[in-house]
């Protein structure tokens, strides 16, 4: 093959066939450039569905349906257009050196590639919108939402739905029920004061989604509050907004009433765009300018700019380059606010100032607690918060109040610090540049920022990444390393000392060992290191007190320049973050560690993260032992309200232990509060829809015979099989197996960690094809929702015991021993149960290949389904047999 073929997705396609050359006319940069925002699953059908045209299955009809595509695509080009796109495909074109379709398309407009100049492009910028501040909303009522309210809406809801032809509309007790419930809380606070907290169990298909936007619609409007909906997935943030398409207005007082907020980084940086754009003009590679050119047409397109929103698709990161498209979100705080050419066009703060004015702000966990962890005193909060996918809370609390003291993120200070004075070829901005402007005849200012820099040089730099992923540490040389470089040289030695494994003999992924007791080295090094960061903390904390005084001046003029608050506040907070929280609690740490005792109050541990066999990154760790305490706390403050709801809050069908496991995920028993626990039954007929079978003649210490298992039964059920593994490195190996035998029946086969391609866009690709299957891990597991034939057949592996860590074992004892490590199998049983049956027509077949699950787990799956275990070629019979 040359490399002139047209191909949907070249690298996937170079990859699956091992070609020299990537081929250069890939349709789906031609639909990303023509169709930008529009969403698609990845296919030649997909892309057919696009255009208006008619889908087909069979290959010669797709060979055919490529053209047709071209074709389509290219009669999009009309003469109206010609100014819009002329210049930049004619900068992507590059003097016929650049992207491979830019040359056609510029004569399919009857013109003639010509040169360029960077100023042909830079229209964009006066085609943006720009935000206006808005006053802050006045102090909400506090109106209760009664159950026969709720319930009235609900039905008028759906009665309007109903109307405009909705399927999914049917009247469901269950539904009502759930929404009654979820009033409790919706009721103005007690004369005692005491919050409101509701924890609530919904089984699939109840339409638990809508059950809670009515009661929080209801209590917004009639109190014109803000409610925060908080998930732990961007689909489900997708899915709400979607929802209430159509239910509610877009808009009140000229103000939206939906609004998406996640974290800066998942949004595009016009500053970092146009840093691409100017790079990408005189660059050697080819792909630089495709990116651009196809990023900035994205640009024009999208409402939000959001990476992770519905107009963005996923397929572009591995098609383009994570660097030339997420990467252009601003991912470490370099944001220059004020200063920027861009301020008053910014994506970011379009976003936080709808939200401020929303009824509905759809959040992620991360953000939510984030949020309200750091607020500064006088900061309006929300006061009442729904958290759905409730069951991934106490990982996103274990992951936001976290500490690490790591290489990477050391250097990573380092360079959010100096910027591209760090030594590497890099577009970030500095400290300095970040504060033009704000310091000019501050002598103490300045004297401050030439510190912090003169500081940050002390710190670990890029050049220290070759030395942490070398097998040995250098032989000499070590005593002119900086302080922090030789502290985890330090660490490094301990890890590989404790786990007694030989240079060059290590694992694939990560390692890990006790802090204590300590090495000498390690001791030595510490108190140096953390001398190096009280020096950098103290000329930075000096910086916020300057700033803080200039906010308050400022704010006490007769008419204060809004903007230049706004960008006071922003470097306040940025600076505090690193200073106060970052900072202090590495300082902290390093301290603790030369007294050579645990600190009781949190779980320390030294580890290596290692990728493919080779050291990416090396540490000094500390978890809560119960993150819920500061989740707790961040929240406890100032919500009046939350309720807490998914599909697996409880661990078993018992009501008492059940609800223990619940109270103790979610964080619930250290509010001091009101609290209503419910269980909302689904609708399905389990018993009937599905079937649960344990394999008990396949080895599950034999590779072999187990992917020979997963392929046997993936082609019992004609594909539509999920498969999940506990381990990439297991999944990995059964992977050509499964693939061989399946292609021999022509059924595709995709797998996260081995196809070049995005979670997401892999289970578009599985959701959009009846007869492929899918191999995955725990992201799969938790992310798929995939109603109907697409997914009939669920595998496991093994059971998905939690692996055996220095956090999980502390965890272990704090949380009662077996009966945790028991409580968390059965939840992610539970969570990849409830993937399998998503409609009242769905039929579905879950096996368990490991023989060793314990009977006591079974109390995971729906009461009344038989679980039967039996050698393989009976379950592949009855697989065969119930799915037919």
């Amino acid at each position: 093959m040359g490399p002139d073929i047209i191909v949907l997705h070249a690298g996937y396609v170079s990859e699956k066939l091992n070609l020299r050359h990537r081929p250069r006319f890939d349709l789906l940069e031609l639909f990303a450039f023509l169709c930008p925002g529009q969403a698609i699953t990845p296919t030649v059908s997909g892309l057919a569905i696009a255009c208006g045209l008619s889908p087909s299955d069979d290959p010669e009809d797709q060979a055919m349906l490529v053209i047709e595509i071209m074709d389509s695509l290219f009669s999009r080009l009309s003469q109206e257009k010609k100014d819009q796109f002329l210049p930049l495909l004619n900068f992507m074109n590059g003097q016929n050196n650049g992207w491979a379709w830019a040359p056609y398309l510029i004569r399919s407009m009857g013109a003639h590639p010509t040169g360029y100049s960077l100023s042909d492009i830079t229209d964009w910028k006066e085609r943006l919108s720009v935000w206006e501040d808005t006053p802050p909303p006045p102090p909400p009522a506090h109106h209760a939402v009664s159950e026969d309210e709720a319930e009235t809406h609900l039905n008028q809801w759906l009665s309007e739905r109903s109307s405009n032809g909705d399927h999914n509309s049917e009247d469901r007790p269950q539904q009502k029920h759930y929404t009654k419930q979820l009033t409790k809380a919706f009721q103005p606070i007690g004369s005692d004061g005491l919050p409101r907290i509701v924890l609530a169990e919904a089984g699939t298909g109840i339409g638990k989604t809508l059950g809670y936007l009515n009661p929080a619609w209801l209590w917004a409007e009639k109190n014109k509050d803000r409610i925060w909906l908080s998930t732990y997935t961007k689909n489900l943030q997708r899915q709400l907004e979607q929802e209430l398409d159509g239910l509610i207005p877009t808009q009140e007082d000229g103000q939206d009433t939906v609004v998406i907020r996640k974290g800066r980084e998942n949004y595009l940086c016009l500053l970092n765009l146009e840093d691409s754009l100017r790079t990408a003009h005189t660059a050697v590679q080819t792909q630089k300018r495709t990116a651009s050119g196809i990023m900035l047409r994205w640009m024009l397109a999208t409402d939000d700019g959001d990476f992770t929103g519905q107009s963005f698709p996923g397929w572009l990161i591995s098609i383009l380059s994570p660097a030339e498209t997420i990467g252009l979100a601003d991912r470490r705080g370099e944001c220059i606010y004020a200063a920027c050419d861009h301020y008053k066009n910014c994506l970011i703060e379009k976003a936080r100032r709808k939200s401020e004015n929303a009824r509905l702000v759809i959040s992620n966990h991360a953000l939510t607690m984030i949020q309200a962890a750091i607020a500064s005193p006088g900061t309006q909060l929300p006061s009442r918060y729904i958290f759905d996918e409730g069951h991934h809370l106490f990982d996103a609390a274990d992951s936001a109040f976290a500490a690490n003291l790591t290489a990477l993120e050391v250097m990573e200070l380092k360079r959010w610090v100096l910027g591209s004075e760090s030594g590497r070829k890099t577009r970030a901005r500095g400290l300095r540049k970040r504060l033009e402007g704000l310091f000019e005849d501050d002598s103490i200012m300045e004297k401050a920022l030439s510190e912090t820099i003169r500081g940050a040089h002390r710190l670990p730099g890029y050049d220290m990444l070759s030395i942490l992923r070398s097998q040995k540490a250098p032989a000499q040389g070590i005593t002119q390393l900086q302080a922090g470089e030789r502290f985890f040289l330090a660490v490094k030695s301990q890890v590989q000392n404790r786990i007694n494994q030989k240079e060059g003999s290590y694992g694939l992924y990560a390692l890990e060992a006790e802090c204590y007791p300590l090495q000498d080295d390690v001791i030595d090094t510490a108190k140096d290191f953390e001398d190096i960061l009280r020096e950098l903390r103290r000329p930075l904390k000096t910086i916020c007190d300057r700033l803080l005084d200039k906010y308050r001046d400022e704010d006490g003029q007769e008419e204060p320049d809004k903007a230049l608050m706004a960008r006071y506040d922003a470097m306040i907070n940025t600076i505090e973050r690193r200073s106060d929280m970052m900072l202090t609690g590495w300082i902290t740490m390093l301290a603790q560690l030369q007294e050579g005792k645990r600190a009781e109050s949190f779980i320390d541990w030294f580890g290596i993260d290692r990728i493919e066999g080779q050291d990416h990154d090396i540490g000094y760790y500390r978890r809560w032992p119960d993150p819920m305490q500061p989740f707790a706390a961040a929240l406890g403050s100032h919500a009046q309200a939350m309720a807490v709801t998914s599909a697996t809050l409880r661990d078993t069908q018992d009501e008492a232990s059940g609800w223990d496991t619940a109270m103790e995920q979610t964080g619930a028993q250290h509010f001091n509060a009101h609290l209503h626990s419910f269980h909302t039954p689904s609708p399905f007929d389990y018993a009937n829809q599905s079937r649960i079978f344990i394999v008990n003649d396949v080895r599950k210490d034999n590779p072999l015979s187990v992917a020979k298992a997963y392929a046997k039964l993936m082609l019992a059920s004609g594909g539509g099989a999920l498969g999940i593994f506990t381990a990439i490195q297991r999944l990995r190996q059964f992977y050509p197996t499964i693939r061989d035998m399946l292609a021999e029946a022509d059924i595709p086969l995709y797998a996260q960690h081995v196809d070049p391609m995005d979670t997401g866009t892999l289970i578009d690709l599985f959701r959009a094809q009846e007869n492929s299957c899918l191999l995955g891990t725990d992201a799969v597991r938790d992310g798929v929702d995939v109603p109907g034939g697409s997914l009939r057949l669920l595998l496991f592996e093994r059971v998905p015991w939690p692996r055996p860590t220095i956090l999980h074992k502390a965890r272990r004892e704090q949380f009662g021993g077996r009966s945790y490590d028991e409580r968390m199998t059965r939840l992610k049983l539970k969570q990849a149960y409830g993937r399998l049956i998503r409609r009242r027509d769905d039929k579905g077949v879950f096996v368990m290949m490991d023989p060793m699950l314990p009977t006591r787990l079974l109390d995971a799956f729906p009461q009344g389904v038989e679980i039967v275990k039996a050698p393989l070629e009976e379950v592949i019979a009855s697989t065969k047999d119930f799915l037919k």
